[in-house]
């Protein structure tokens, strides 16, 4: 597996990520739900989410200070997408089904931005070897 300190390393980027994909997070929200909403709605939700994902990565990131084990990832996972789905459902006042599929799209749309990015980070590390 891999050692703890090249996950905490490997966090470190993951972190950095989430702040500057912040503003493009939040345009995904917008236009997932722009029906009566303003830009800015959405990026104070997103900064509210960020907040309880940094809070989230803190804790098992020392929980997996005393305890290496696979299923921290996998909590971890689950607890992001419920995270997600359940504040979906809150905030924008959705149906079960409806922010079930918004979430699922939402973290697809993420998950290809962040790859650009990390990619985008590993390019210029490699450049700067």
């Amino acid at each position: 597996g891999i050692h703890i300190y090249q996950k905490i390393a490997a966090r470190k980027y993951v972190n950095l990520g989430m702040f500057f994909l912040m503003p493009l997070t939040a345009l995904i929200f917008y236009l997932l739900f722009m029906k009566g909403t303003f830009y800015i709605q959405h990026l104070v939700f997103v900064l509210h989410l960020q907040s309880a994902m940094y809070i989230l990565f803190t804790i098992f990131n020392i929980v997996e200070l005393g305890v290496q084990s696979d299923w921290i990832d996998m909590a971890l996972a689950i607890l992001f997408f419920s995270l997600i789905y359940i504040w979906i459902k809150k905030f924008y006042e959705t149906g079960w089904a409806k922010a079930i599929y918004k979430s699922l799209l939402f973290l697809f749309l993420y998950t290809f931005l962040f790859t650009i990015f990390m990619g985008m980070i590993g390019a210029l590390s490699a450049w700067n070897l």
